[in-house]
């Protein structure tokens, strides 16, 4: 394996372990007592959009 392959697999991977956490801490804000329901909105907002980006990518298509 390149260290190319192997850098793009290790952002990935801490980026989806990022994605998991900015989550479950978004979602604590909501169901904490006591929490603030705005950071959390964001918060899993921004989880989202995280997740929207690691999804596999497809090839572009070629049109001729």
């Amino acid at each position: 394996m390149s260290i190319v392959k192997f850098l793009k697999k290790a952002v990935w991977f801490v980026l989806c372990i990022t994605s998991g956490i900015v989550m479950g801490t978004g979602l604590f804000q909501f169901v904490g007592p006591g929490g603030n329901t705005d950071l959390g909105a964001m918060l899993v907002m921004i989880a989202f959009f995280m997740g929207y980006f690691l999804r596999p990518q497809r090839a572009a298509r070629v049109v001729r």
